[in-house]
């Protein structure tokens, strides 16, 4: 039994140090994956978060094509000025017309309806990231913020600061809204969405119906931000728990007739955090895509 044990960790080993030595192709497949998922979360942890303004714009798009997904069908490791990227180039499966125009206007449609993008390499104190430029948004501090008071059903967006512009858009309640928090105006703040046509809408807001969050635009679950490694040892120290556990229920229930009920939810927490480190872990090695 121990040199099965031993013989499955060096098996863990060697397939974790291979894929360590991926390449950087092997971050925009995992992107894509989730992306196609819809999971947006999970998807932003392979991003530069500089970028993540961008991608929150995008999942919008998204949202208004929900049988949209891209196949990578080619992908080639480059350099630009000393700089390296992914050429990737997707095809465009049940799309509609509103994201073809959305991605002609990034200038990333080709004529043969492909989508074609460099995703260069930014480094982090996380490790590399992918850039990501597909929302044609700038701003010098970009946040995103919600209407502040409840009560309000939906709030105006302005082509100019001030309320004798025309109305270009709206803010629901509910729906989170990016913003540029820097402003020479202090009662208008500029801000960005989309239209039921995939359109970025780009306007102003009047500050005091927003309530702006921090710069954070994603949050990571805690088995969706654990490295390959830990998630393994994670998952061994786990499993060897539930092998306890069950011991341990076995015996709960002998002394007390009620003693199954704090067995079995010690037994689906165990179960659950196996579930939850297994799809990291397949995922990280083998791009399975597990659902949550």
């Amino acid at each position: 039994m121990k040199l099965i044990f031993i013989k499955l960790l060096i098996c863990i080993c060697c397939v974790i140090s291979l894929s360590s030595c991926s390449n950087d192709g092997r971050k925009v497949k995992k992107f894509l994956s989730r992306m196609n998922a819809r999971e947006i979360n999970a998807a932003s942890k392979y991003i530069y978060p500089g970028d993540h303004a961008k991608l929150k714009i995008y999942a919008e798009v998204l949202e208004k094509n929900p049988n949209l997904f891209l196949k990578l069908k080619k992908k080639k490791n480059v350099k630009c000025n000393g700089i390296p990227g992914v050429v990737a180039t997707f095809e465009c499966k049940n799309s509609s017309p509103y994201y073809h125009n959305y991605m002609e206007n990034l200038h990333l449609l080709q004529p043969s309806g492909m989508v074609v993008d460099t995703f260069y390499i930014r480094e982090t104190l996380k490790g590399d990231k992918l850039s990501f430029n597909w929302a044609n948004i700038k701003g010098e501090n970009l946040k995103l913020a919600t209407i502040r008071d409840s009560t309000i059903k939906s709030i105006n967006i302005r082509e100019d600061m001030g309320e004798n512009y025309p109305i270009i858009g709206k803010v629901k309640a509910g729906q989170s809204v990016v913003i540029d928090d820097y402003s020479e105006n202090p009662k208008w703040v500029k801000c960005f969405t989309t239209d039921d046509n995939c359109r970025i809408v780009e306007g102003y807001i009047y500050r005091e119906l927003l309530s702006a969050n921090e710069n954070v635009f994603f949050s990571l679950g805690i088995f969706e931000s654990l490295g390959i490694t830990l998630a393994v040892i994670i998952f061994v120290v786990v499993g060897i728990g539930f092998v306890l556990v069950s011991a341990l229920s076995k015996a709960l229930i002998a002394m007390n007739p009620w003693g199954f009920i704090p067995a079995v939810v010690m037994i689906l927490g165990l179960l659950y955090v196996l579930y939850q480190l297994l799809e990291n872990i397949l995922f990280e090695l083998f791009i399975i895509n597990l659902p949550y």
